[in-house]
């Protein structure tokens, strides 16, 4: 997926207010909730990046945005063969420069110990994120969506767009499971 396709997804097609304030959630709630997943153009020159999440963190007001347990950071940092971007949970999400593999490392360790493998890489995880998050909303509309067997079989296909099979405890953790 694609930085604006991204961005256009949460903002405009994940997120409905009407949804929510037929489903009886007040205005103070829905607004609270939307800045979860509506990402803001910076001022300037778009700038170009082959990678998708360097490109949102380098056009996109990022702070404030938290879905899914996944949060970014308003800047990225290279440590070593890794690029740091931003969160699941406390622990932290990066690149690896060697493979292009969006990873998990552990925020405790003083080296990056890599906890888990969450995509392929860039695109992909975008991808699984945006179907985690409209998931998660259509959660929050219909309760019957909250049976554990439901969710794994989501979390089953979101880590089919991460990239496979090697990326379902990734998917699952989206959920909180």
């Amino acid at each position: 997926m694609k930085t604006k396709e991204f961005v256009y997804k949460l903002k405009n097609a994940i997120f409905n207010e009407d949804t929510y304030k037929k489903a009886g959630y007040s205005d103070n709630y829905i607004k609270k909730l939307k800045k979860y997943y509506s990402f803001e153009e910076k001022t300037g020159i778009y700038k170009k990046n082959n990678d998708p999440i360097l490109e949102l963190l380098e056009n996109y007001i990022v702070t404030g945005v938290n879905f899914c347990f996944t949060s970014f950071y308003e800047q990225y940092e290279v440590k070593g063969q890794y690029i740091y971007f931003g969160s699941l949970d406390a622990d932290i999400l990066a690149i690896n420069t060697e493979n292009e593999e969006i990873v998990l490392i552990d925020s405790q360790s003083n080296e990056d110990y890599v906890m888990l493998s969450c995509a392929v890489s860039s695109p992909h995880f975008l991808g699984a994120l945006a179907e985690a998050a409209s998931f998660n909303v259509k959660k929050a509309m219909d309760e019957r969506l909250e049976d554990t067997e439901i969710v794994l079989e989501k979390a089953k296909e979101i880590s089919a767009i991460a990239g496979g099979i090697k990326y379902l405890q990734f998917s699952k953790l989206l959920f909180g499971i």
